[in-house]
């Protein structure tokens, strides 16, 4: 939902927003299957706090030889989804890297702080790099809207 709800707020067409809430849905699927596969029966249920969002990754790599973000690409291969929400899906941790820069790996890497009910514009502009929120057109304000409206969905659905 932080997604579709940052996409809206920025005025993204409605099937690009589609295409960001669904894959902003499943972009975690490879933490499932590492969960299973480990035999790891529970996991938090909002995912990683922000803090730890970079460790984590590092943290599989170190262990496993690959991270979740791999395996939810192959997944997503496997299943034939489309080249763009696998790519995605493995940058959503990473949309800046080298020369090349994910838009929809970033989206959904900033959905998580829409959804984050402690952070502010102010906050988020120590965290998170000026050239994402640049080339996305995006500035503090749009989060801060973007995480009004989702708290009132969240709300509703509760």
């Amino acid at each position: 939902m932080g997604c579709r709800v940052l996409s809206e707020v920025t005025g993204v067409q409605k099937h690009s927003c589609e295409v960001l809430m669904t894959t902003g849905l499943i972009h975690d699927i490879g933490r499932l299957i590492i969960l299973l596969a480990s035999k790891q029966t529970t996991a938090d249920l909002l995912g990683t706090p922000w803090n730890k969002m970079k460790s984590i990754v590092h943290e599989e790599r170190e262990i496993l030889g690959m991270d979740h973000c791999i395996v939810g690409e192959q997944i997503c291969k496997k299943w034939s989804f489309s080249v763009y929400m696998q790519e995605g899906i493995l940058r959503h941790h990473t949309p800046f890297m080298e020369d090349y820069f994910s838009y929809l790996g970033a989206m959904i890497f900033l959905g998580h702080f829409v959804t984050c009910s402690n952070f502010t514009g102010e906050m988020l502009s120590m965290v998170l790099p000026v050239e994402l929120c640049e080339i996305l057109d995006l500035d503090f304000n749009d989060f801060e809207k973007a995480s009004k409206e989702y708290k009132l969905r969240k709300h509703k659905i509760i």
